[in-house]
């Protein structure tokens, strides 16, 4: 089991992907492949959750994957088909209006 610290095990998830970088690359650098990544699971009907928590433990996680010290652990994502009916998938957070946080220019 794989605790993520904020209340999701990774052992639920149907499956799960790790974004990774080589030394040299920066970790914003996978922004782009991760957007793409839960945009792309959310248009086929799949649930991804990312998770930055997994990148605390990089150790484990290059040991658990075979992957060698070059390698920068920057997130993780746990992917699967929406259970609706679990309680935890009816949370909902209230969010400000739009107005309230955004200011427009042109």
């Amino acid at each position: 089991m794989v605790d993520t610290g904020i209340g999701r095990r990774v052992e639920e998830a149907a499956g799960a992907d790790t974004a990774v970088v080589g030394r040299v690359a920066e970790g914003g650098s996978c922004g782009g492949y991760v957007t793409s990544l839960l945009l792309s699971a959310e248009s086929l009907g799949i649930a991804a959750v990312p998770q930055a928590a997994i990148a605390m433990y990089p150790d484990i996680i290059r040991r658990e994957l075979g992957l060698g010290e070059e390698r920068k652990i920057v997130c993780g994502v746990a992917f699967g088909y929406r259970d609706t009916g679990h309680p935890v998938n009816s949370f909902r957070t209230t969010r400000a209006d739009i107005a309230d946080v955004v200011e427009w220019y042109s």
